[in-house]
């Protein structure tokens, strides 16, 4: 519950086109579909943007004081 905590106080903090992008992912949308849906040009740049996404997320994770917290606990 800590780890679902930390991850969803992340995305809150995404902005909303990497939120609705990753949401979209996360629902099982091909890259396509994310393209014609928040219209991007194609469904390469639909990638991109995912990837940035993501790896954004993992940032914010990553910084979370209650990350390192949730570190010591599964040891």
């Amino acid at each position: 519950m800590m780890f679902e905590r930390i991850v969803s106080r992340a995305i809150s903090k995404l902005k909303p086109d990497s939120q609705l992008i990753l949401n979209l992912f996360a629902d099982g949308f091909t890259y396509g579909e994310i393209a014609r849906k928040m219209n991007f040009k194609n469904e390469i740049y639909a990638r991109r943007k995912k990837y940035l996404s993501k790896e954004e997320l993992i940032e914010m994770v990553r910084e979370d004081p209650e990350y390192q917290e949730y570190l010591r606990y599964r040891k």
